[in-house]
């Protein structure tokens, strides 16, 4: 759009600035594809589960245009390192299958510690699935997360049906 407001203008300046925007634009394109595909991104500090969901919320909202909340009760939580861990990777992979398949415009995060559990809810307004229809079949996330979840004696559960979105909510245990 920048380029064609000033076309006629500025031919010398335009050739210059092409090159630049081309780059932007392969790289963007190459972090899009990066998250989408789940590679992690950096070793997991300790510490900074809320700040990496954050700093991935902004993403999906600058980079596709959904609106993410991300929420913890209470503000500051104190979890076992595999378990913080294990929890982001968790709701990374339910992010990245909302910005893959949901088609959503609105993400809702929220992780509560509560005495010896952690729990939490991954919901989004997309365009759901048929869970019943994906039983033994399910794709690699879903697998990925039951199996990430289970690593450390939690439940995940999936809620979701055709135009009415999915609710993922998980519960695990904080004892060492």
């Amino acid at each position: 759009e920048s380029v064609r407001k000033r076309l006629p203008q500025r031919e010398k300046q335009l050739s210059e600035e092409l090159p630049m925007m081309d780059d932007f634009s392969r790289t963007s394109m190459k972090e899009i594809r990066r998250f989408l595909s789940g590679e992690p991104i950096g070793e997991f500090v300790h510490g900074t589960l809320l700040e990496r969901l954050k700093d991935d919320a902004t993403f999906v909202r600058d980079g596709l245009g959904v609106r993410v909340i991300v929420e913890s009760e209470p503000d500051e939580l104190q979890l076992p390192q595999e378990v913080e861990r294990e929890v982001y990777y968790i709701l990374k992979e339910g992010v990245t299958n909302i910005a893959k398949h949901a088609h959503a415009s609105n993400l809702a995060i929220f992780i509560q510690q509560n005495g010896e559990t952690l729990s939490g809810s991954l919901t989004d307004n997309g365009v759901g699935f048929e869970y019943s229809a994906l039983k033994g079949n399910t794709g690699f996330g879903l697998t990925g997360m039951m199996s990430r979840v289970k690593k450390i004696g939690g439940e995940l559960y999936i809620k979701s049906s055709p135009g009415a979105g999915t609710k993922i909510t998980f519960a695990v245990p904080l004892l060492n």
